[in-house]
C-alpha cells in the first residue's frame, strides 16, 4: 500500500511537496 502525503514547507509557502511513504 502506498500512502502519499502533501507537506507544505515554509520555504515553499503556499506550495507543498509530495512525499510517498511505503512501497
Amino acid at each position: 500500500r502506498v500512502a502519499s502525503q502533501e507537506i507544505s514547507t515554509a520555504d515553499e509557502g503556499d506550495g507543498g511537496q509530495v512525499v510517498v511513504i511505503g512501497r
